[in-house]
């Protein structure tokens, strides 16, 4: 059965969150082109954009959807890797049953 993305992205986060010392915050709002996941880490902010399969421009790619550095002009000196690390774990939870929503 497909899952929402909004909600089971706000949930994977707030678990994340929890276990990376460096997280100080998350959050995740919905976005012209797709879902919007910000970091807040202790020397700044990381973003990461989850879109729709077949964008030309992607960081990654799991089995439901793609994912882009958003904003990488301010991504600070551990941003990446707290991307790196949550993108693997973003991989190994989905499993090709989340359905991100249209925007309205």
């Amino acid at each position: 059965m497909a899952k929402p993305a909004l909600p089971w992205l706000t949930k994977l986060c707030k678990l994340y969150e929890k276990h990376d010392r460096s997280v100080y915050e998350t959050t995740v709002t919905p976005h012209a082109d797709g879902i919007l996941i910000g970091f807040e880490l202790d020397r700044g902010h990381a973003q990461l954009l989850v879109h729709r399969k077949g964008s030309s421009a992607r960081y990654a790619e799991t089995a439901s959807f793609c994912v882009s550095i958003f904003n990488a002009q301010s991504l600070p000196g551990n941003g990446e890797l707290v991307i790196r690390q949550f993108i693997n774990v973003l991989n190994r939870a989905d499993k090709g049953d989340i359905v991100l929503q249209r925007s309205r």
